[in-house]
Order: structure tokens, then sequence, then C-alpha cells
């Protein structure tokens, strides 16, 4: 599945027309991602979406790449709502002294509501849950956690 989304993405990403009107810019943030920028293409109610992130505080380092592929199921005059599917490759360093680190990949189902703020952008909330595995230093090796974020798109 994760194999498949990926594909999708990046296809929708290479494969769309080049309009601007088509290309769709992003910078949000949340929770897995940390602060992101994207960049995706929406095409006949479709949006595929890439972006990368992270963040950092004292004596961590978080960065993030995502994939989202989302479907309009409803759109009135400034409002739609979208559901999909997202997968994020995480990575992590903590510590100072001493590090740990890891690597997660997480995919799950998402729903985005979108208000359009001006003319040619919009206000996102995406919330979903993602499943997740994790590989190196973890106190779990598989888990499930929500996941939120805010957006703007332009």
């Amino acid at each position: 599945m994760l194999v498949r989304m990926r594909a999708l993405a990046i296809v929708g990403l290479l494969a769309a027309p080049a309009a601007a009107d088509d290309r769709v810019w992003d910078v949000g943030a949340g929770a897995p991602g940390g602060i992101t920028f994207g960049v995706g293409v929406r095409d006949g109610g479709w949006l595929a979406r890439i972006d990368a992130g992270g963040a950092v505080a004292p004596f961590v380092l978080l960065g993030t790449v995502s994939l989202h592929l989302h479907r309009d199921v409803h759109r009135s005059l400034d409002t739609s709502f979208a559901i999909g599917a997202s997968a994020t490759h995480l990575g992590y360093v903590v510590g100072s002294d001493e590090t740990s680190e890891a690597t997660v990949d997480m995919i799950g189902p998402s729903i985005e509501l979108r208000h359009r703020a001006m003319r040619r952008s919009e206000v996102v909330l995406e919330v979903g849950a993602m499943f997740g595995r994790c590989r190196g230093d973890c106190d779990s090796r598989t888990f499930v956690m929500p996941a939120i974020s805010g957006h703007v798109r332009f």
C-alpha cells in the first residue's frame, strides 16, 4: 500500500499539466510533520502533494517527508471536504553526549477540511490516524498515533 501510494503521488506530481492553476504550494505545521513546505497538483477533485520539513529543539532534531493523496467528496462555494491517505517517513536524533536515533514509516487515512480564504489561497485542517513501524532506538516497534496539522495553500 505504501509503495502504491508513493507511486501514485509521484506520478501525479510529475505527469500533471504544468498549468499554474493546477499547481498548489503548501506551508503547514502539525504532528507528526513539524513545520513543512510542499508542492502539489490538483486535477478533477484529486490532490496529490509532497511535503518536507521537520522540527528542532534543544538536543532534538526531526526531519520528515510526506506524500498525500486526497479526493474531494463535498464542495460548496467556499468550503470543501476531502478524504484520502497520507504516508510519512520520519527520522530523529535525540540527546547530547549519548544520542538515540531512529527512523519511522507511517501510513494512514486522513480527512481535510478546506476553506477558501482569498481568491487563490485556502486554509486547511487535516486530521488522521497514522499506523507506524519504528527502526532504531524505539520503545515500541509498531504503534498508532493521531495526526493533526494546519496548512495554508496558494
